[in-house]
């Protein structure tokens, strides 16, 4: 239970007051209006606070227009990053009359509509949504751009309502239901409009929304979708009710013919959570992600499953990994029978939740137990880290050279766990990535989510016995705008959500006028001159992230100096413990380059000594270059990388030159994923033949280890995507639209239920 405490309204003791009840572990703080104005308090609050939740409680909602309680909203929203919770009250007649001079209406009615009002508005701000509200009470139906906040990455607060009568109090539960509505509908419509869901939306007579769905899927219209699924859809698919009601509902409805379920709700208290959970007698645990998803544990083994009498769904089985798996049990005792016991239990879950075989479940638990009770932690949780790593296999070793069913480091063998020599023992490396799991939850403040997403090797996983298997790697990539979601936010949403890395394109500015075509056939968007630097973008995403590899996607080195680009990439990579991917290309923009001195029949030519002498400077103690655009003498220049060689290369471009410059002086190919518009424009490019054609020049080159081969760009096109990992590609990049937070997040995480389809 969360603890809050009223700060009152002098204003010249509030710093201090706030500083001494964050340090003494308050989770808010509070404000009345009652002889001062409430929001001045909070406000002051944010600004001496770095975790404090802040709430009106209240403020009066009828000395105030919708307009005005939703720019005091934006910003305290936005100035406090997001901690702000709008506490509103109706008062009482004769304060609302003769106190403030406002209007008297039915309060609940015209409470309704006031928060609808500023929903309405919020929803022009954020979503560019039509104002056209009329009411009763409240119309709004004018809004201009020079009228618009700007800072838009908080969205909007959260709202409360003081109610204690009937009508009051089913206004306040509105705003909840209809949040927990929209999700569930955002959800149905996410499922249903990939092309294997048309049976199931066939089984209810709507089959014929499918390829609405998928057709909108593809535009990035997700928020649209979920307006599709209407309340009839709903209850087919799910059950609606009040808490107390969901358990019943679901024992009626499914108890008779199905013995396991997968149950998602948003229901936030966890007494209620509990008790539904109970009432239903399921063994479930909570996701632990945003949509508080409850998901069933052990195998999944669905049948046939009846929506209705007459209309049987053929369900799928299906085997995921990851905790969620696998339900929260107490510490293994310690006694020699009840540990035996203890040991076949666990051993029983670990076989049942991740189809393996029982002689080894039954090994692999007495390791995760017994590691489990050394370091402290939870023994399903290092049991879902063993599957995610290694598939519980013992030889597993990565192309980093991570080792065993732990997937170790030897660096971080060395660091956390002693001897060298005991890296391969299976038991052993348990017993070390226990160790390291612990460690990450600290530095994680025990958040099991980024723990599991900060561990150490990702997807690169690979077995002695079958060297041919490469887990691909998802990424994402978006153009670092101002007026989108801050680069910190999204990384941190990136690694919470398990993605390898994030890349962050460059231009430095676009001429207004300009004869060079943009290659994605269209009006060039406006987010190539919005866009951040990406060095600095992708410091920011690195300072909050621990195992997000951050990656320029492309950097345009034919507008850098060679030097200085040398400089920022040492000191990101040395900062970031080497994780940095450089992306880089020689640009399209003509006009662009001939700002930066740079002849546009010359870039090649110029990227090629700039990236050579780049090596220079990060490989020797003196670097010199000496070619016909680079020159200078002997230099010192560090810290130098932490990645042996400076951070991979990887070259983006479609040339017929480009394998051999990849393999002159490249890692890797790196091109664009090629939608119509973009193949139209600039003609279609055969993935596959391109990267042949890079390992046949990397071949005769005589260059040791593998090319990297990524895509970036890439849609929720999952046809697509398995044709791009057939095609060879070790990465695949999503491409997110350059949003506010409320855009962008969502999206995340169905980019990251798209990548777990083919990674689990």
């Amino acid at each position: 239970m969360k603890v809050d405490a009223g700060i009152g309204n002098q204003l010249d003791k509030i710093p201090d007051t706030v500083r001494k009840m964050e340090a003494a572990g308050y989770d808010g703080v509070r404000t009345a209006e009652m002889n001062h104005d409430p929001f001045f308090p909070l406000l002051l609050a944010a600004e001496h606070s770095n975790k404090l939740e802040l709430a009106t409680s209240i403020a009066v909602a009828f000395a105030r227009s919708p307009m005005n309680l939703a720019n005091i909203g934006h910003d305290l929203n936005a100035y406090s990053k997001g901690r702000f919770t709008l506490g509103l009250g109706s008062q009482i007649k004769p304060h609302i009359t003769k106190r403030f001079s406002m209007q008297w209406g039915a309060p609940a009615a015209q409470m309704r509509e006031l928060v609808l009002a500023m929903r309405a508005i919020w929803s022009n701000w954020y979503e560019g949504d039509p104002l056209e509200f009329v009411g009763k009470y409240y119309q709004h139906t004018l809004m201009t751009p020079a009228f618009t906040p700007e800072d838009k990455n908080y969205g909007a607060p959260r709202v409360i309502l003081a109610a204690v009568g009937p009508k009051m109090t089913e206004v306040a539960g509105e705003a909840e239901f209809a949040a927990s509505k929209k999700a569930a509908q955002e959800r149905i419509a996410f499922y249903g409009s990939t092309p294997a869901y048309k049976g199931v939306l066939e089984s209810i007579g709507c089959g014929e929304l499918q390829g609405e769905l998928n057709a909108m899927s593809k535009q990035g219209r997700w928020k649209e979708m979920g307006t599709l699924i209407t309340d009839d859809m709903l209850n087919e698919f799910g059950v609606v009710g009040e808490p107390k009601d969901i358990a019943p509902q679901m024992l009626s409805r499914y108890g008779s013919f199905v013995d396991r379920t997968s149950a998602s709700f948003p229901v936030s208290d966890e007494e209620q959570r509990a008790g539904i959970i109970q009432g239903s007698r399921f063994e479930t645990v909570c996701h632990l992600l945003k949509s508080f998803m409850m998901v069933l544990l052990r195998k999944l083994k669905w049948t046939r499953i009846t929506f209705d009498q007459d209309v049987p769904v053929q369900r799928h089985q299906r085997r995921t990994k990851g905790y969620e798996r696998i339900a929260f049990a107490t510490p293994a005792a310690t006694s020699r029978l009840i540990r035996q016991n203890e040991v076949a239990h666990f051993g029983n879950r670990v076989s049942d939740a991740f189809g393996i075989q029982d002689s080894v479940a039954n090994e692999f638990a007495d390791w995760i137990l017994e590691a489990s009770e050394r370091q402290g932690i939870k023994p399903e949780l290092l049991a879902s880290l063993v599957v995610t790593e290694s598939s519980f296999r013992k030889t597993a070793q990565s192309h980093v050279g991570a080792i065993g069913p732990a997937q170790v480091r030897p660096e971080y063998w060395g660091e956390f766990c002693g001897a060298r020599g005991q890296l391969h023992d299976p038991e052993q490396n348990v017993y070390c990535g226990a160790q390291i799991l612990s460690h990450m939850l600290d530095r994680c403040d025990g958040d099991m989510n980024c723990a599991l997403a900060a561990y150490n090797v990702g997807p690169y996983a690979r077995d002695h016995r079958n060297e041919g298997h490469v887990m691909t790697q998802f990424g994402l990539l978006m153009f670092p705008a101002d007026y989108a979601v801050r680069p910190d936010t999204l990384a941190r949403e990136a690694e919470a959500f398990g993605f390898e890395s994030l890349f962050f394109p460059e231009h430095t500015h676009i001429p207004t006028s300009r004869r060079s075509p943009w290659p994605g056939g269209a009006e060039l968007p406006k987010e190539y001159w919005h866009t951040h630097d990406p060095f600095v973008a992708l410091s920011a995403a690195a300072s909050v992230t621990h195992n997000l590899k951050v990656g320029t996607g492309i950097a345009l080195v034919t507008e850098r100096d060679p030097i200085l680009m040398a400089k920022q990439a040492a000191s990101l990579d040395h900062l970031s413990n080497g994780r940095l991917l450089l992306g880089v290309g020689a640009g399209w923009n003509a006009e662009e380059m001939a700002n930066h001195g740079t002849e546009f029949s010359d870039r090649w030519k110029i990227l090629r000594e700039r990236v050579l002498a780049m090596q220079q400077i990060w490989t020797q103690e003196e670097a010199e270059f000496h070619g016909k655009f680079v020159d200078f003498e002997k230099l010192w220049s560090y810290p130098k990388p932490v990645q042996a060689g400076g951070p991979p290369i990887l070259l983006g471009a479609s040339t017929k030159y480009v394998y051999k410059r990849i393999a002159e002086y490249g890692h890797g190919w790196f091109p664009i994923y090629q939608n119509p518009a973009r193949a139209s424009a600039s003609g279609a490019v055969d993935y596959k033949a391109g990267i042949e054609q890079t390992r046949a020049a990397w071949s005769e080159a005589k260059r040791s280890g593998e090319p990297d081969f990524s895509i970036f760009g890439v849609g929720p096109d999952v046809a697509a995507i398995e044709g791009l990992i057939e095609d060879g590609f070790n990465r695949v990049i999503f491409g997110l639209p350059p949003a506010d937070a409320d855009t962008v997040l969502p999206l995340v995480e169905q980019y990251a239920a798209i990548a777990h389809q083919f990674n689990s």
